[in-house]
């Protein structure tokens, strides 16, 4: 229920023009643009590896941009960790252009790395993306 209400909220402060992520979202993460949670600018460009640090709280929401810079999509791939959950295996998402998903939650317990973030290896490096932890 706490997920499906996270998404929620985060639908409502991407439909509005405006509104702060680290205002709405207590538990607003980091992104990879603006990793002080200042706001200004949250949407941080893909690379082919791409990191974030894990919330303490074990969930992730990824929102991803793709942009319609080619005809072709994008393929994501969150690499599992070296923990017991890791042996459910790595996720895949095929990204369509032109779009915008709200990817996870990506647990902890099944995506950590050694290093305490989550990787996610793109076929692109087109789209830009942000990450919000969930409670």
């Amino acid at each position: 229920m706490k997920s499906i209400l996270s998404i929620l909220v985060l639908l409502v402060m991407l439909a509005v023009p405006g509104m702060g992520a680290a205002n709405v979202l207590p538990q607003y993460n980091q992104s990879w643009a603006d990793t002080d949670n200042g706001g200004a600018n949250i949407w941080g460009a893909f690379a082919a590896w791409n990191t974030f640090w894990a919330t303490d709280n074990g969930n992730q929401l990824l929102v991803v941009n793709t942009t319609a810079a080619s005809l072709l999509g994008i393929n994501l791939t969150v690499h599992s960790g070296p923990f017991i959950q890791g042996a459910l295996g790595d996720k895949m998402y095929i990204l369509s252009v032109n779009k915008t998903y709200i990817l996870g939650p990506f647990e902890t317990s099944r995506f950590l790395q050694t290093n305490g973030t989550i990787l996610i290896q793109s076929n692109a490096t087109r789209g830009k993306a942000f990450v919000v932890g969930v409670p």
